[in-house]
């Protein structure tokens, strides 16, 4: 699959990809203290507008650009599967510092997140290998995939 690809959802019919992911490279998060270095980085950029997005119900377009070439999908990745495998308190951190410029990216993160933690505890080895891959190497990909089986959707 790839992101000209469409999605089919519910009904059948084909849903032509959003603007959003972008296909960039995120950078590479390796320690706790990189996660919380990059998500206050984030955070002081987000802060700028988020009010505005708020009240205008724009969609953060942008903002999800950003988060995803910043790395910070892929920091609770087990390190034994290629990512920087945080401890809960440099996630919690991180939460923290996103949710406090702009709560609607944080809550997108928290459920990325709670999916990570399914994989990590519940997938097999190949699922781990194949999401995780995806998660670190295209973690929009992975986002807007978990997105479509929400919805009851499939892949083509």
């Amino acid at each position: 699959m790839s992101l000209s690809d469409p999605f089919v959802i519910g009904s059948g019919l084909p849903v032509p990809p959003p603007l959003w992911p972008r296909a960039t490279s995120p950078s590479r998060i390796d320690t706790d203290a990189d996660a919380i270095r990059v998500a206050q980085t984030l955070a002081a950029h987000l802060k700028q507008n988020a009010a505005a997005r708020e009240q205008s119900d724009h969609f953060p377009l942008e903002e999800l650009n950003q988060y995803s070439s910043s790395g910070l999908w892929g920091i609770t990745v087990p390190r034994s599967h290629g990512g920087a495998g945080v401890s809960y308190a440099t996630l919690g951190t991180v939460v923290q510092t996103i949710a406090a410029a702009d709560g609607a990216l944080a809550q997108i993160a928290q459920n990325h997140w709670a999916a990570v933690a399914v994989i990590a505890s519940c997938g097999t080895e190949n699922q781990k290998e194949e999401l995780f891959g995806l998660i670190l190497g295209s973690p929009a990909l992975f986002v807007m995939m978990f997105l479509v089986m929400l919805a009851g959707g499939h892949e083509p």
